[in-house]
């Protein structure tokens, strides 16, 4: 992932992100996928706990976003209530500023998954899971040639990986 990086130069500035990049060659029925599946079971085990772990945090923050939603309502109503009342703009204004803060820890609450492997993903939604997992990700395809196809059907495709291949953007 992006957690370790290198000064090629002691004297420098230049820092570089190290990333592994591989491809296994060989002739059709050369049992290139079993081969690819048993050096990559490692990552799907970690990728399978973060998914264990991910519905264990979605269960809390549902429940967090039910008593965050149920505490917004009852300042509402305490704020209709006290401007009923002709209570005094401070006291309405307090009412106000507690519900900003419930809405703000309400939209911060959210659960995102520790993404670790995509297989087949165009870049626009690649890009979204790469804000979510800043230390990166595996691109694993089991088709070498179907993955540089690909980045010639749409536009700015090539340009993508070309520009991420480094880790550093």
């Amino acid at each position: 992932g992006r957690q370790a990086g290198i000064y090629p130069k002691q004297e420098d500035s230049w820092f570089e992100v190290p990333n592994l990049w591989g491809a296994l060659v060989a002739r059709p029925g050369m049992f290139k996928s079993p081969a690819i599946h048993e050096a990559t079971s490692f990552v799907r085990t970690i990728a399978k706990e973060a998914s264990r772990e991910y519905e264990k945090q979605c269960i809390s923050t549902e429940v967090t976003g039910d008593r965050l939603k149920s505490q917004i309502e009852g300042l509402k109503e305490g704020i209709k209530k006290s401007a009923r009342d002709q209570k005094s703009q401070d006291e309405i204004d307090e009412l106000g500023r507690q519900m900003l803060q419930l809405r703000q820890q309400l939209e911060d609450s959210h659960t995102t998954l520790r993404r670790f492997v995509v297989n087949d993903s165009t870049v626009e939604k690649l890009g979204v899971i790469l804000q979510e997992n800043t230390n990166g990700l595996l691109l694993l395809r089991d088709e070498l040639a179907g993955w540089a196809a690909s980045m010639h059907r749409r536009e700015g495709d090539r340009e993508f990986y070309l520009e991420s291949w480094n880790g550093n953007g």
